[in-house]
């Protein structure tokens, strides 16, 4: 909700990475802010929606060996 109406509709995982959920004044999780500046750099397919979750990810994308 951004001004009494609905901006956004569907799961938290599919909300919370978009923008428009940070300008409405939604509080996004530190985990899903430090995917999406990872999504900058390496191909992010789905967001973390539980800090557990975003440890298993992180761990997978540092695994990839690759140096950026």
């Amino acid at each position: 909700l951004k001004d009494g109406k609905i901006v956004a509709k569907g799961k938290p995982k599919d909300i919370l990475p978009l923008d428009i959920a940070e300008e409405s004044g939604v509080d996004i999780p530190r985990y899903v802010r430090l995917y999406k500046k990872i999504s900058n750099i390496v191909e992010i397919k789905r967001f973390p929606i539980s800090v557990e979750e975003a440890a298993i990810m992180l761990k997978e994308v540092l695994s990839r060996g690759k140096s950026y």
